[in-house]
């Protein structure tokens, strides 16, 4: 019999404890034409409905987060007041966004949340990864998908000179990376 190696498995419980300070919210804007990266993190969100268990999978399964855009910090101040005039500010999202947790699947390594974003809907595939106690979700958002080109085409016309790149030309891409990370407290038997 294989219970001694599922009892191994169960020493390691996952618990509810939500440490709001270990989990990051971030995205990855992409500018110019060689696709530089320029990330951005949400620093005051909250999230609900963490359950306590021991599968991934049923620890999220009703989870819902809101983020307080105005909490916005891409390590530069008139970066953030510019992001927050002429994209966020051209949406309906400027104040909140919120998501919720659709599905897990643990074969394929990939949770699908619908983001609420410029009242729009959206159901966003994530691929994920469980390393020891921290998991992180990674997925691309495209800007057409939630009615986000007029706030592109804003944000881009507001920084024209700064996302220029060597060819001269200036552009911001319509896919932006989402990036998201917690760690699972783990309690031992």
């Amino acid at each position: 019999s294989n219970s001694g190696a599922v009892q191994l498995q169960n020493k390691e419980v996952f618990v509810s404890v939500f440490d709001n300070s270990a989990t990051t919210v971030c995205f990855g804007a992409i500018k110019t034409t060689a696709k530089k990266e320029v990330k951005g993190w949400f620093t005051n969100f909250e999230v609900k409905g963490i359950t306590e268990a021991e599968k991934v999978e049923e620890i999220f399964e009703n989870v819902s987060i809101k983020i307080d855009v105005n909490s916005l910090d891409t390590k530069n101040q008139g970066r953030n007041a510019k992001l927050l005039a002429h994209f966020f500010g051209k949406t309906t999202s400027s104040e909140t966004i919120t998501g919720k947790v659709l599905s897990f699947d643990v074969e394929n390594k990939s949770a699908v949340l619908e983001l609420n974003f410029n009242d729009v809907k959206h159901p966003l595939t994530f691929s994920y990864d469980l390393k020891g106690d921290t998991l992180v979700m990674n997925s691309v958002l495209n800007l057409e998908d939630v009615n986000g080109m007029e706030a592109l085409a804003s944000i881009n016309k507001a920084c024209e000179a700064l996302h220029k790149g060597d060819d001269g030309i200036s552009k911001t891409w319509s896919e932006v990376n989402i990036y998201l990370s917690t760690v699972l407290n783990m309690k031992k038997d």
